[in-house]
């Protein structure tokens, strides 16, 4: 998005600017970059009236700030912290220090700050994109790259996964790459890019010394342990095309197990289904057609 403000010009210490004072056409500003010009031609002290007549002159006053890349974040707000001041130099402004002062608001991470003579400053700012979150106490985001950073406030939307199961002594992780964090966050996109729990959204990745345990929205929980992952997320996908619709019976797989994983029903559920006849059913990416459930109760690994 892209805004054009216009600083009043009221309450500027030491300053008075003439109510009729404008720049007509860009023939003013050529004028006077022509006239520095010349100071500077004439040597040292030429060049001292030049920068001084730049460094004072009214016409460069900081009278507009163009804001772009913005979504979260009102450019109110980053006009206010980024320090700008109504009818400051455009070129004595701190270009470093603004920047800075931008990307102390937590959901910005990169700023471009470029001087547009006579009067305006351009920024651009980049935002972070949300990818899940995370329970410490409080809700926070996490982005892509699995970087906490920022607290959810109560205007913010929460319709994200949340990572759980993490408590962390230390105070200081925000904006610190946290390594149990980033991995969980990529885990998730993991599941996001290569699973397909057909109308099943994420809900909550919980992570304990069991390793990963998935709920889903409508409360599948899937418990994938700590190791060889992909392939119990290619377990999953077998397991998805076997039962297809008939995995809305199923409250909990477990993919620890050696074979394909263990199922278990909702509550009620098994007095209205004939698992023998499941037996000759086809299974999609099993070169067996072997029933899963009946290839896991025969297995006692689990890891």
């Amino acid at each position: 998005m892209i805004s054009d403000f216009k600083i009043p010009q009221k309450n500027v210490p030491g300053r008075r600017f003439k109510r009729g004072l404008r720049i007509r056409s860009s023939a003013g500003y050529a004028a006077s970059v022509l006239v520095a010009a010349g100071l500077v031609a004439g040597g040292f002290a030429g060049y001292r009236r030049a920068a001084g007549f730049i460094s004072t002159s009214r016409i460069f006053a900081l009278r507009q700030v163009s804001i772009k890349g913005y979504e979260h974040v009102p450019p109110t707000e980053i006009i206010r912290a980024s320090g700008l001041t109504m009818g400051e130099n455009i070129f004595t402004i701190p270009l470093k220090a603004v920047r800075a002062n931008i990307l102390s608001i937590p959901w910005i991470n990169s700023v471009s700050i470029r001087k547009s003579p006579p009067h305006r400053i351009d920024i651009t700012v980049g935002e972070r994109k949300v990818y899940c979150m995370i329970l410490l106490g409080s809700l926070y985001y996490v982005d892509s790259d699995g970087v906490i950073f920022k607290q959810v406030d109560s205007h913010d939307s929460t319709n994200y996964p949340v990572i759980t199961g993490f408590a962390f002594k230390r105070e200081n992780f925000i904006d610190t790459p946290i390594q149990p964090v980033i991995d969980a966050t990529a885990f998730i996109q993991t599941l996001d890019h290569d699973s397909i729990v057909v109308g099943k959204d994420i809900s909550e990745l919980h992570v304990d010394d069991t390793g990963y345990t998935l709920i889903t929205t409508d409360g599948l929980m899937i418990r994938f342990g700590r190791s060889d992952l992909d392939a119990r997320i290619d377990k999953l996908n077998d397991l998805m095309r076997y039962f297809g619709e008939r995995m809305q019976l199923v409250s909990l797989v477990d993919l620890r197990f050696a074979g394909m994983g263990v199922l278990r029903y909702k509550a009620g559920v098994l007095s209205g289904i004939d698992l023998q006849e499941q037996d000759s059913a086809p299974m999609t990416g099993n070169a067996d057609g072997v029933n899963p459930i009946k290839e896991v109760n025969s297995s006692a690994k689990k890891g």
